[in-house]
């Protein structure tokens, strides 16, 4: 199964009130994302080329159209 659109072009679309090729996926993993790549909270709070390679990491593999970061410090 081939998808007819890109991620952006997916997500665009939704917001232009379109009809996509599929449902955008985009989920909010920012913990999940640390912990597959190997990372504590600790190790990414303060690095934010960490967090980014850990979102993106996991975008790629898991082939997701977006990424949603919530990382709350306190």
């Amino acid at each position: 199964n081939q998808d007819l659109m890109t991620g952006l072009q997916r997500g665009m679309a939704v917001l232009r009130g379109e009809k996509p090729d599929r449902v955008p996926v985009v989920p909010s993993i920012t913990n999940f994302a640390i912990w597959h790549n190997g990372y504590q909270m600790k190790d990414v709070v303060r690095d934010a080329d960490k967090l980014v390679d850990c979102m993106v990491r996991c975008c790629e593999e898991f082939g997701f159209d977006g990424l949603e970061f919530v990382l709350d410090t306190e």
